[in-house]
């Protein structure tokens, strides 16, 4: 490798580190502003910080056999939504 080239590499290098801290930083803002849509309790730590705090929510559950007994299935069918749900699992490794 000469000098251009290792010069050319370090600048696509550094690009690169670029391009992911601009990532980086969208990604922790699109979390943040998907908690607190959702009324989620969630920090998220600043720059390098890789703290981690509790998260909260509540989910809600329903017996759904017994609502097709008791509405019936039209009717169950008629008022059942579904969606994609994502969901975020931060852990540190040791």
């Amino acid at each position: 490798m000469n000098i251009n080239q290792a010069v050319q590499a370090h600048l696509d290098l550094t690009a690169k580190i670029k391009a992911l801290q601009v990532e980086q930083k969208a990604l922790g803002e699109a979390i943040k502003n998907e908690m607190a849509e959702t009324g989620t309790k969630f920090f998220t730590g600043l720059g390098t910080d890789t703290g981690l705090q509790l998260v909260e929510s509540v989910r809600w559950s329903l017996n759904q056999t017994l609502v097709k007994e008791e509405m019936g299935e039209d009717w169950f069918v008629a008022h059942s939504g579904q969606s994609l749900v994502q969901s975020l699992r931060l852990s540190r490794e040791k």
